[in-house]
């Protein structure tokens, strides 16, 4: 379960920087 919200984290972080990323976000 920890691994599972760890993971979830992870990926909510990954998505927030690829979104900042775009300049059209």
């Amino acid at each position: 379960m920890e691994r599972d919200a760890e993971r979830r984290t992870f990926v909510r972080k990954s998505l927030i920087n690829t979104v900042s990323t775009k300049p059209d976000a």
